[in-house]
């Protein structure tokens, strides 16, 4: 009987092992992946590099342009918000009378 169990445990110790290797391997073969990925983004030439930086800059640039305009917009809108309370109060008193 002790010699069924260990048995048994050392089964279920090496599937347990079989499991983490194949883990493992899927790990390594992601980590290859982003290996070579980052090799082929340093093997760009600089002046591809230099563009999509550039690029990358002017499309901030853009986005920030973007954001300063929206919250002119917005304060805006919450000014004439408020003008249009102040006129809805006023009203509201006048006609309330």
């Amino acid at each position: 009987m002790n010699k069924d169990k260990q048995i048994l445990i050392l089964t279920q110790r090496i599937e347990l092992l079989e499991k983490q290797n194949e883990d493992l391997r899927a790990e390594n073969q992601e980590m290859k992946l982003q290996v070579e990925e980052s090799k082929r983004f340093a093997n760009m030439p600089n002046n591809v590099l230099n563009r999509t930086i550039k690029n990358v800059r002017q499309e901030e640039a853009k986005f920030k342009a973007l954001i300063a305009e929206t919250q002119e917009i917005k304060k805006e809108l919450e000014n004439n918000l408020e003008a249009l309370k102040k006129t809805h109060t006023l009203y509201q008193s006048i006609f309330s009378d």
